[in-house]
């Protein structure tokens, strides 16, 4: 459950919870230059490369209206939200490597602080979608050791909710 943007074939990726500022941080850095990979969903292959998804966000209305004005015209994006569909920035043309992950949490420390081990792993779990894979002991096996190579290989960070995201230009 994150955001992705790209730079010079690296991605940064931000996890968290439901309106932590995943895709307020990932929009910002497009805005300044970043390629948008992913809103919502991070896609990552065995090799650690994220891939760009739907070319879409999905913003709160206050966010909407902050970025588009009133009378956006945008729709909603599930029944079961108040979030609104929105075009993405321009995207990467394909995949790019994971070099750094943001956990968006709690209140922000005064710099990012790494985060490792059991406690990286736990919140991977916790931000990821397939929970579900839980209960397929196959799917399970798979979807930990995936999870424990992210942490082993990629820098995790903990970041504040909201506010700018913790690295820029």
């Amino acid at each position: 459950h994150g955001s992705a943007v790209c730079r010079d074939g690296e991605a940064v990726a931000f996890v968290g919870p439901n309106g932590a500022g995943k895709t307020s941080a990932a929009l910002t850095l497009a805005d300044q230059g970043w390629r948008f990979l992913t809103d919502d969903l991070v896609v990552a292959d065995p090799d650690g490369r994220v891939y760009p998804t739907f070319p879409q966000v999905r913003l709160r209305p206050d966010h909407a209206v902050a970025r588009f004005g009133v009378g956006h015209g945008l729709e909603v994006a599930h029944p079961a939200t108040d979030k609104l569909r929105a075009p993405a920035p321009p995207s990467a043309d394909g995949p790019c490597a994971l070099s750094r992950m943001f956990l968006l949490a709690g209140l922000p420390p005064p710099s990012p602080v790494a985060v490792a081990g059991s406690e990286a792993m736990l919140h991977l779990m916790f931000n990821s979608v397939p929970r579900v894979l839980l209960d397929r002991a196959p799917h399970r096996v798979v979807w930990l050791r995936r999870l424990a190579r992210i942490v082993a290989d990629v820098p995790l960070l903990r970041a504040g909710r909201h506010g700018q995201p913790p690295l820029s230009d």
